[in-house]
């Protein structure tokens, strides 16, 4: 199965956010934006691109967001779920996409992104999220 595309409802440690994955070629490559999930900080959108593996299921994408003095940049690896086979057959297919990300400065030093953003620490080297969208039958 191909990656699903459109709007995904993106959690990652205890936030929501809307992650929109667009324009899927057929090497894999791909547009992704997160909104709503960095706006206590200040930035309320952060782009990037993403590769996909229609072989494995598995998805890799970077998002990073600059400002004159630096900025940070996040990569998140996971995979593609499809949900239980609904009892209906034309019922609704939930989908997830789940992994790991990192934070990654970008001329900065961890300690002036770590107090604003949730990064990884040395008892924590990666956090997870995933996320979900429906496939209506």
């Amino acid at each position: 199965m191909t990656l699903i595309t459109g709007s995904w409802k993106l959690f990652t440690d205890k936030k929501q956010a809307d992650l929109h994955i667009d324009n899927l070629t057929s090497k894999g490559k791909f547009t992704v934006s997160i909104n709503n999930w960095l706006t206590e900080v200040g930035i309320p959108s952060i782009q990037g691109e993403g590769l996909w593996d229609d072989v494995s299921q598995q998805i890799t994408m970077v998002v990073s967001h600059e400002i004159e003095t630096g900025g940070v940049s996040f990569i998140f690896n996971g995979y593609q779920i499809e949900g239980p086979e609904p009892v209906d057959p034309a019922g609704d297919i939930l989908w997830i996409l789940m992994g790991t990300y990192q934070a990654s400065p970008i001329n900065l030093g961890l300690d002036v992104i770590g107090e604003r953003i949730p990064v990884e620490t040395p008892r924590r080297q990666m956090l997870g999220w995933y996320a979900q969208i429906t496939e209506v039958k």
